[in-house]
C-alpha cells in the first residue's frame, strides 16, 4: 500500500467525525421541523453546533434549575452564554434566544415570593430583545411597539404594585440596590428604544428617539456610578446629533465631537484617574474620533 493510499484511507476514516452534529440530541442535519444546525458563539471545528429548538429546550431546563438553586437572575444565563465555549451567543442565534428567554420568563414563572426579582429578570429579558430590534424592518417595527408596551407596563407595575412593601423588610443597602437596578433597566430600555426609533430615519422617528434619549439621560443622572455618567454623556451626544438632523443640518461635525469627547476624557481622568475603566472607554472613544477625523 502506497503512502498516498494510506493517507487517503486515513482521511476517509476521519471524515465521519468531522460532520457536525447537534451536541444536545447528537443528530446530524436538520431537526424535525427542518431547521438546520446553528452555531453563533466561539466554538471551533465541528463542536458547538446545535438545533435552535434543542438549545431552547436545554436553556429552559437549565434556567429552571438555576432559578431554584441560585434565584431569578441566574435563569437567563443559559439563553445568553454557550455552555461549551463560555462565550455569549451572537447575531441571529442571540436574537432568537433573546425572544425565547422572554417567553420563558413570561410563561414559566408566577412566583409571588420572588415578585421583585422576577419582575427585574422579566424587564431585563425584554430589554435584551429590544436591543436587537431593527426599526428599518417592517415586521420588527410592529413587534417593537408591542415589546416597548410590555416593558413600560412592567416598570409601572413595579412602581405601583403593593408588593413594593417587600422592600420595607430589606436592609437599606439592598433596598437601594434593587431600586437602582430597576432605574438602570428603565434608563437602558429608553436608550434602546431611542436607538430603534432613530433607525426609522423619519421626522416622527427622530422626535420619538429624542424623547427617549432625554428620558434615559435624566434616569442615568440619578444613578451615581461611573458607567451611568458615561451613559449620560452618550445620551447628550445622541440628543445633540438628533437636534442637528431635525433642524436640517449636516451631522458630520467630527471636530465638534472631538472637542466634546476631549472634555469628557479630561473630566473622567481628573475624577477617576487613568486606570479607571470609564477613563479608558472615554480615551478609546476619543482616539476613534481623532482617527475618523484624520481619514479623508
Amino acid at each position: 500500500m502506497t503512502s498516498e493510499t494510506t493517507n487517503a484511507a486515513a482521511a476517509a476514516a476521519t471524515l465521519p467525525n468531522d460532520v457536525p452534529s447537534c451536541w444536545l440530541c447528537l443528530e446530524e442535519g436538520p431537526d424535525e421541523g427542518g431547521a438546520p444546525l446553528v452555531r453563533d458563539c466561539s466554538c471551533r471545528g465541528s463542536s458547538g453546533f446545535a438545533h435552535l429548538s434543542c438549545i431552547v429546550k436545554y436553556a429552559e431546563i437549565e434556567g429552571k434549575r438555576l432559578y431554584e438553586r441560585e434565584g431569578p437572575p441566574a435563569c437567563m444565563v443559559p439563553f445568553n452564554i454557550c455552555p461549551n465555549c463560555k462565550q455569549q451567543y451572537q447575531d441571529d442565534l442571540w436574537k432568537a434566544l433573546a425572544k425565547a428567554c422572554v417567553n420563558f420568563v413570561e410563561e414559566g414563572f408566577k412566583d409571588k415570593k420572588n415578585y421583585l426579582p422576577h419582575k427585574l429578570v422579566y424587564a431585563h429579558a425584554l430589554m435584551n430583545q429590544m436591543a436587537m430590534l431593527n426599526g428599518e424592518n417592517e415586521g420588527e417595527k410592529a413587534g417593537g411597539e408591542k415589546l416597548f408596551a410590555k416593558f413600560f407596563l412592567v416598570m409601572e407595575e413595579v412602581e405601583m404594585n403593593s408588593q413594593l412593601e417587600q422592600l420595607e423588610s430589606l436592609d437599606r443597602g439592598r433596598c437601594l440596590r434593587i431600586r437602582a437596578a430597576f432605574t438602570n433597566l428603565e434608563a437602558n430600555g429608553n436608550a434602546n428604544i431611542g436607538h430603534f426609533y432613530r433607525r426609522l430615519k423619519s421626522n416622527e422617528g427622530l422626535l420619538k428617539a429624542k424623547e427617549h434619549y432625554e428620558k434615559a439621560r435624566d434616569l442615568f443622572k440619578t444613578i451615581h456610578t461611573m458607567e451611568a455618567e458615561m451613559s449620560v454623556s452618550e445620551m447628550k451626544q445622541n440628543i445633540s446629533k438628533l437636534e442637528s438632523e431635525l433642524s436640517g443640518n449636516e451631522v458630520h461635525d467630527e471636530g465638534g465631537r472631538v472637542i466634546y469627547l476631549q472634555r469628557d476624557y479630561h473630566k473622567f481622568l481628573g475624577r477617576y484617574g487613568q486606570s479607571s475603566c470609564v477613563t479608558i472607554h472615554a480615551g478609546v472613544a476619543l482616539a476613534r474620533a481623532l482617527l475618523s477625523e484624520s481619514v479623508p
